[in-house]
Order: structure tokens, then sequence, then C-alpha cells
């Protein structure tokens, strides 16, 4: 079997290079990625929560649910 010249192995290696290079460009970093991911996470446990059916059957009861799902 013939080994390619050193010419055609230089130009190889400096094409596969350039590929990975550009490859490496469009993907997002893992910090990125890690970030999206627990985002999703809060979002999807925070969706479940408010679609708990919530039924006020009274002003005590009103007030107790206001207490209950206030934020700050």
């Amino acid at each position: 079997m013939d080994m390619p010249s050193n010419d055609c192995f230089e130009c190889y290696t400096e094409d596969r290079m350039r590929r990975l290079s550009e490859h490496l460009t469009h993907v997002p970093p893992r910090k990125y990625l890690d970030a999206t991911e627990a985002l999703m996470k809060w979002l999807t446990e925070a969706e479940e929560i408010l679609l708990e059916n919530v039924y006020i059957t009274d002003i005590t009861t009103m007030e107790k649910n206001i207490t209950l799902y206030q934020v700050g």
C-alpha cells in the first residue's frame, strides 16, 4: 500500500482542521446547554404547579391561597 505524499497529507490535515474549526463555531458552549436544560426544567415544574386545580370557595380560602402562592 502506498503512503500519501507529505504534501497530500498536509492538505488533508489542513482541510480536517479547517472543517473541525468550522463545526466548533456552530456548537453552543456546554454552559449554555446546561443553563438551557435547567431553565426548561424550572419552567416545566412551574407550569405543573400553575396548572393545579385551584378552587376558591370563599374569601378566607382566597386569602390563604394568596399568601401561599405569593412571589417575593
